[in-house]
């Protein structure tokens, strides 16, 4: 199974320019389209929030309209840039979007990993909370799957990345308990977050914990104490997750990148055989490797 995460993608209303240099709208198209066109075929979408900039009714039309282009079911979960009004009018139809509750949290089934996405988002707030009614929560769907594979995916990473002015505005409550939680429920394969704007890997409770890439621009990797708020244009990405039925792998995946690439079957001679004895699943001698290489 594949799933690919994109997060943090900012986007405007029409005609509202660019952010840090970077057309955040553009941006994200680029990463429909290499979703749309990945092989293999990619399962599932996964929005760890900020689809909008402003939070404003247009950005979310727009994004909307831009989702259209998607060709694979999606969900997403709010950041600390969306307001939730705002989604509701525009996504409210979706059958994942909770109305009553006061935050979006739901399990997607019917994969063979289960997806639980957590809502850190705070009203009016850029820091993340998990409070004690969302952790019931999540204790409830993981009491009543301990044996199905799971993933959770949230906007703020429960976790300090050594950024101080984004850790101020981190997860301030719920990491210590939500550690305790998944400790308790083995069957946790990994928490996937965004808001952070860059790849980022630590753990949680004994589980890892990923942070995606920004489908836009970066923020600038400065682990000073009180280092300065900066962006920059760094080359945009997103994660992608495969479920082997074993174990959860997650490459970063650069968006528009055009990069030429080397085809090495031509420079080993022995391609054949250093290829049955991958299919065995032996050693290669050096004696089948091109000196070239």
């Amino acid at each position: 199974m594949f799933i690919a995460q994109i997060s943090d993608m900012h986007v405007r209303e029409q005609g509202a320019g660019k952010i840090a240099g970077v057309d955040v709208n553009d941006s994200f198209v680029t990463a429909i389209r290499e979703i749309n066109e990945f092989s293999p075929s990619i399962d599932v979408v996964i929005i760890t929030g900020d689809l909008a900039h402003r939070g404003k009714l247009p950005e979310y039309q727009m994004v909307a309209h831009l989702l259209e282009q998607l060709k694979v079911p999606w969900y997403m979960v709010p950041g600390n840039h969306d307001e939730r009004d705002a989604i509701l009018q525009v996504f409210g139809h979706l059958p994942y979007i909770t109305k009553g509750e006061g935050f979006c949290q739901y399990t997607v089934e019917g994969y063979p990993i289960r997806i639980i996405a957590m809502d850190t988002s705070v009203h009016e707030h850029h820091h993340g909370e998990l409070g004690q009614r969302k952790l019931m929560w999540l204790e409830e769907q993981l009491r009543r799957e301990p044996e199905k594979p799971t993933m959770i995916f949230m906007h703020h990473p429960p976790v300090k990345v050594g950024i101080a002015w984004m850790d101020g505005i981190g997860l301030l409550s719920g990491a210590a308990e939500l550690a305790d939680i998944v400790r308790r429920y083995p069957q946790v394969k990994g928490i996937h977050c965004g808001h952070m704007h860059r790849t980022i890997l630590s753990s949680l409770g004994g589980v890892p914990v990923g942070v995606s890439p920004s489908t836009c621009y970066a923020v600038t990797l400065d682990l000073m104490p009180e280092g300065a708020a900066m962006l920059l244009a760094e080359p945009p990405g997103m994660h992608l997750h495969y479920w082997d039925g074993v174990n959860v792998l997650t490459h970063r995946v650069f968006i528009g990148r055009d990069d030429e690439s080397l085809d090495l079957i031509p420079l080993i001679p022995n391609w054949e055989k250093r290829l049955a004895l991958v299919r065995q699943g032996k050693g290669i001698p050096k004696s089948l490797s091109s000196r070239d290489l």
